[in-house]
């Protein structure tokens, strides 16, 4: 995955699932944060180099569905390796963030909570961008306000998951179980311990 915000809510998300009787990610995928979307490429050459089966699960944005393509044409052309992106397990949204898997009121609430100071009143420019970070990101542009840093509001969607998960939309925990369903089928089923003795 792209970074440490996607890990942070996708890790979250994945060990909350099973309280929800939804399928979760397998316990034997480990999830990588690549650092940035471009990072990847050298990410995953070094995991193969190292016989690492792999899959990347990125953004549907557009330097997203580059990088992934990239990926795909110089690495992962093989039937048994896939690149996901969020934004096709979304209807109509298909450059969807992980941030726009949640309800785009949760998420700017989740922003006041992570700027105190800061009321959010979007203008109808903004409110026609396309995903809710982009939104925030010129509505702090417009402000004159300090670049916007996601990671602040993805801590305070991390904690609200884990002390309140019941606040969150189950739509939000359906979405994401059929992501975690799809990378699950990407992977070989993991071996039993009979099969590892033999």
């Amino acid at each position: 995955m792209e970074g440490i915000t996607d890990y942070w809510l996708i890790k979250t998300i994945a060990e909350i699932l099973p309280s929800k009787q939804l399928p979760t990610l397998r316990r034997d995928i480990t999830l990588v944060p690549a650092a940035g979307v471009t990072k990847l490429l050298p990410l995953a050459s070094m995991l193969l180099g190292h016989d690492v089966e792999i899959a990347a699960l990125l953004d549907g944005d557009e330097p997203a569905r580059q990088e992934g393509k990239k990926l795909v044409d110089k690495l992962l052309a093989g039937d048994d390796r896939h690149c996901l992106f969020i934004g096709d397990f979304l209807d109509g949204n298909e450059h969807a963030e992980i941030e726009d898997v949640f309800p785009e009121e949760l998420y700017l609430a989740a922003v006041e909570e992570a700027y105190p100071d800061l009321k959010i009143t979007l203008n109808d420019t903004e409110k026609a961008i396309e995903g809710v970070v982009n939104k925030v990101s010129a509505f702090f542009k417009r402000k004159g306000l300090a670049r916007f840093e996601k990671w602040k509001v993805a801590a305070v969607i991390r904690d609200r998951l884990l002390e309140k998960p019941d606040t969150i939309p189950m739509a939000v925990f359906k979405t994401m179980s059929k992501i975690f369903e799809s990378a699950n089928s990407l992977f070989a089923p993991p071996r039993t311990e009979e099969e590892s003795t033999c």
